[in-house]
C-alpha cells in the first residue's frame, strides 16, 4: 500500500471535507478513521491528525474508532472498568492518566515529579560528599534511595566520584577494629614470620607428619604451595600455639578455603 505524502497541497475546501467526514457517523453508526481518510486523499495519517488538532477537533478514543464501517482490532490494555484514576504522587490533587504501553496508571502527571530533596542541590551534595567525605552508600541510606540515584546526582552536579577504597578510608571504616576483617592487628606480624626460615621448617615438618597429603580429602602434594599448614585455633588470639604441632594440620588449598568459609557449618578443623 503506497504511503501518503506529507507535502501534498490540499485546498481549504478539501480540508473542510476531511473534518466533516471525520465527524459525521456512517449509516451503521461507525466513523471513518484517520488512516482511511489518509488513503482516500493521498496524504499521510499524521497530516490528518495535525489538521484535526489545528481545527480544534478532539480525536475519538480507541473504543469509538472504526474504519470503513468495519470495527478495528479489539483494544487491549485498557484501565479496569469502574476504577477511578489515582491522584498524582506529587500531592497536586490531579488525577493521573492510564498508560497503555505500561498497562497501569501513571504515578505522576506529565511534568509533575517527586519533590526536590537535599541531594538534588549541588552545594549540599558537594559539602557532604567532598568536604565531609561521606560515601554515596551513606547518603543513599539516609534518603532511602538506591546508590545509583546518588551517582546520577553526582554526575549532574559535576562532582567526580572517588574510588570505593578512598571513601572507606575517609569514613574511617577500614581503620583498626572498624574493618570487618580485623583480627587483632596480627596480619603484619604474621606476614613477617611467614617469610622467615623458621616457619618454612615448621610447615614442612607438619606436611611430613601428615604424609604430604590433605587431612580432609586425602589429596597428595601437587604443584608448589598446594598444601597449607592450617591452625586449629586461630593465629591471631593464640600466640603461644602458633608453632605448636598439635595445633596445625595439613590441608590442600581447596579444603583450606572451604574450612574458613560459611559452608563449614559444622566448623570442621576449627576450635
Amino acid at each position: 500500500m503506497p504511503r501518503g505524502d506529507h507535502n501534498r497541497k490540499m485546498s481549504a475546501e478539501q480540508w473542510e471535507r476531511v473534518v466533516a467526514e471525520y465527524l459525521a457517523p456512517l449509516p451503521d453508526g461507525t466513523y471513518v478513521g484517520c488512516p482511511t481518510l489518509a488513503r482516500k486523499y493521498g496524504v499521510a495519517p499524521n497530516a490528518i491528525d495535525y489538521h484535526l488538532r489545528r481545527s480544534g477537533v478532539s480525536k475519538r478514543c480507541p473504543k469509538e474508532s472504526h474504519a470503513n464501517g468495519k470495527q478495528c482490532k479489539p483494544i487491549t490494555r485498557l484501565p479496569p472498568e469502574g476504577q477511578q484514576p489515582p491522584l498524582c504522587k506529587c500531592g497536586c490533587g490531579t488525577h493521573v492518566k492510564w498508560s497503555r504501553s505500561k498497562n497501569r496508571w501513571l504515578k505522576y502527571v506529565r511534568g509533575h515529579y517527586r519533590p526536590k530533596r537535599a541531594y538534588h542541590r549541588p552545594e549540599w551534595l558537594r559539602r557532604e560528599y567532598e568536604q565531609k567525605g561521606r560515601s554515596a552508600t551513606d547518603i543513599a541510606a539516609e534518603f532511602d534511595v538506591s546508590v545509583q540515584t546518588i551517582h546520577k546526582a553526582l554526575v549532574r552536579a559535576g562532582i567526580p566520584e572517588r574510588p570505593h577504597g578512598e571513601s572507606l578510608r575517609l569514613s574511617g571504616k577500614v581503620k583498626g577494629e572498624n574493618n570487618p576483617a580485623w583480627n587483632g592487628g596480627s596480619s603484619p606480624e604474621r606476614q613477617r614470620l611467614y617469610k622467615q626460615g623458621h616457619w618454612r621448617e615448621f610447615s614442612q615438618s607438619i606436611y611430613a607428619r601428615d604424609g604430604f597429603q590433605c587431612r580432609r580429602c586425602g589429596r597428595p602434594k601437587g604443584r608448589p604451595k598446594s598444601l597449607h599448614a592450617h591452625h586449629l585455633k586461630p593465629w591471631a588470639n593464640n600466640p603461644a600455639l602458633r608453632f605448636d604441632p598439635d595445633n596445625c594440620v595439613t590441608l590442600c588449598h581447596r579444603c583450606h578455603i572451604w574450612v574458613h568459609s560459611s559452608a563449614n557449618v559444622g566448623r570442621e578443623f576449627l576450635d
